[in-house]
């Protein structure tokens, strides 16, 4: 593989990684998958740089983004993931992240409730889903399945 391969899939790596366990933390994130650029939505724009600043001070820089660059209450912040990132620098933020989105009350979906909630929906279609590392579940349904995003009976 070559070098130009290997950071591509690197990237694509620790930007699905960092985005999986950012929803299992009950932290509403916007966006595609693959996508290095996460949003993590905060939608209060008092809480912008209240996040912003405890998040610095315990060595973890954002890019936020509110009123009038958005939707005033549409505030968020941004994640950019590099394929340089180690995944032990990227488990460190994430519990950082994880920390402060407690702090200042921006987890809007409790991670028992949220999983026990998908794997209901998904039903027999369940079987698709296996874990990262970490356990946060990741769907992956056979993409040429006629069935694919229907529930099955």
């Amino acid at each position: 593989m070559f070098l130009g391969q290997r950071k591509l899939t690197a990237l694509r790596e620790n930007s699905n990684m960092f985005r999986r366990r950012m929803i299992a933390m009950g932290v509403q994130t916007v966006g595609d998958w693959d996508s290095p650029i996460i949003p993590l939505m905060l939608y209060n724009p008092g809480k912008v740089p209240a996040f912003s600043r405890k998040l610095l001070a315990r060595g973890v820089a954002v890019v936020v983004v509110g009123y009038p660059a958005s939707a005033l209450l549409l505030a968020r912040t941004r994640f950019c993931i590099s394929a340089a990132h180690k995944k032990e620098d990227l488990e460190e933020a994430l519990k950082v992240i994880e920390e402060v989105a407690k702090e200042i009350n921006v987890v809007y979906t409790p991670r028992s409730s949220a999983s026990q909630r998908a794997l209901e929906e998904l039903g027999p279609a369940a079987k698709y889903l296996t874990e990262d590392r970490s356990g946060v579940p990741i769907y992956k349904p056979y993409a040429g399945s006629a069935s694919y995003g229907q529930k099955s009976e």
